[in-house]
């Protein structure tokens, strides 16, 4: 890699560009960005990285970058015994970027032997800009969007700047409707202000190219979680896997679509596909516990969320769902101490501090659940705060008044978690289904769903 941490982006965008390139060859299995990139900077050994990705090869690599010069050196070697099928060496102005990309995507397919399809050939040299400052726009919003959050933000700004440089360029308007299609599941934006940006960037992308895998994806996520449509949310993941099958994203949120459709068993399976294509991924893996817990596996959940967090130790997700895997198995202590990770872990996300407020509420630790909904309050004022996250912790604390005017409010505003408890996908509201009331709203929720 390259000695200045600031060019990691760039780095990284090249060998995300490489594997981009070579999933188009059908007879080539390629890990994942995921996978692949967990090994970055580590020294491990090649039969190791081929046993933990399960593949034949491996192209390893180094990237020296100086002013407008560049020095890349790239091996592909055999996992088997350790040989270098091919290694190379290039002396080159920045400029000569995409050609090094082109010529690197081709020796592989030369090296492996692999025959390929006219159509595969033209994709593997296919290149979404000629514009140098574009394509470095792009790979830094990429970098920022990976560490979500709000790096979010800070990826839509890079993505917009490189459409002005290239208003054709696909990639950023797919970038784009990923970035607001997360910030508003992560709460930091209305959905009612960022789905529809969302929209119309993904339909920008396909205006430009309508075999954009991720474009498609960010499409059925939308009609899934804001439309509630699930009809067109299928299609557009269907048509997504169709056009790249190994694109992680797309099996996993059709999963999370399956199990809210009542369909389990096409659920798990999508869930194993998207590990099989990325064995370390973390989101593919708390994706997978959050779809067990929908089908109440709730020990084969938690060993699903422990694999997440041996992956990643810091992951809020992962914590989180596996607090709620512990309150249903009545490990409340254990319950407590998973949720107050994910809220320090994630910098206190009202989302986070809301559940556990409403656990807090639900065990009779009356006092730490107002200490949360105060907090909240005072945060709303400054911030924006979904109207769901109030209505579980009023839920909590058994005011069931309080709670029904907020779940109105959330209605109204289409917050994007609102159709989770209309399945079994909710553990923290499972003791207050009970009630009438709770329960006639969700059942509105489902009825609007499903027609």
């Amino acid at each position: 890699m390259s000695p200045d941490k600031d060019q990691e982006y760039f780095c990284d965008g090249l060998a995300e560009e490489l594997i981009n390139a070579l999933t188009h060859v059908k007879t080539l299995r390629v890990a994942a960005r995921t996978s692949a990139f967990s090994f970055k900077g580590e020294k491990y050994d090649v039969h190791e990285i081929g046993d933990k990705l399960n593949v034949d090869t491996v192209l390893e690599g180094s990237i020296r970058k100086a002013g407008d010069r560049l020095r890349i050196t790239a091996q592909l070697v055999s996992v088997s015994d350790g040989y270098h099928l091919w290694s190379e060496k290039y002396d080159r102005n920045m400029k000569d970027i995409f050609a090094i990309q082109d010529e690197i995507s081709l020796a592989i397919v030369d090296r492996l032997k692999i025959e390929l399809l006219e159509d595969e050939a033209a994709l593997l040299v296919k290149r979404g800009t000629a514009d140098l400052e574009a394509d470095d726009l792009y790979i830094l919003g990429r970098f920022f969007w990976e560490k979500r959050g709000l790096g979010l933000k800070k990826a839509v700004e890079y993505f917009k700047e490189a459409i002005e440089k290239d208003p054709k360029y696909v990639a950023p308007y797919a970038g784009i409707a990923d970035s607001y299609t997360l910030l508003a599941f992560y709460g930091f934006l209305p959905s009612h202000d960022a789905m529809p940006k969302a929209r119309e960037y993904a339909q920008k992308a396909l205006e430009i190219d309508d075999t954009i895998a991720e474009a498609h994806n960010a499409l059925a996520y939308i009609h899934l979680f804001y439309d509630w449509d699930f009809t067109k949310a299928e299609q557009e993941f269907k048509r997504a896997i169709e056009l790249n099958p190994a694109y992680t994203p797309a099996h996993y949120w059709y999963a999370s679509m399956l199990i809210l459709a009542d369909r389990p068993d096409e659920a798990l399976r999508e869930d194993e596909r998207a590990i099989a294509l990325d064995p370390l991924s973390v989101p593919a893996h708390w994706r997978s516990g959050w779809d067990l817990i929908g089908v109440r596996q709730f020990e084969q959940s938690v060993k699903r969320l422990n694999r997440a967090l041996k992956l990643n130790p810091d992951c809020t997700l992962a914590h989180w769902l596996l607090g709620g895997n512990y309150y249903m198995l009545s490990r409340n202590e254990d319950a407590l101490t998973e949720l107050e990770k994910a809220v320090t872990l994630s910098g206190r996300n009202p989302w986070m501090l809301s559940t556990l407020g409403s656990v807090y509420g639900s065990l009779g630790k009356t006092s730490e659940a107002r200490e949360v909904l105060a907090e909240l309050i005072d945060r709303s004022k400054r911030e924006y705060v979904q109207a769901l996250y109030f209505a579980y912790l009023y839920i909590g604390l058994g005011e069931l008044d309080k709670a029904l005017a907020w779940l109105e409010k959330s209605y109204e505003a289409r917050d994007l978690y609102l159709i989770v408890p209309t399945m079994k996908w909710d553990v923290f509201l499972e003791d207050h289904m009970k009630d009438r009331r709770i329960r006639a709203f969700f059942d509105k929720v489902r009825r609007e769903v499903i027609t």
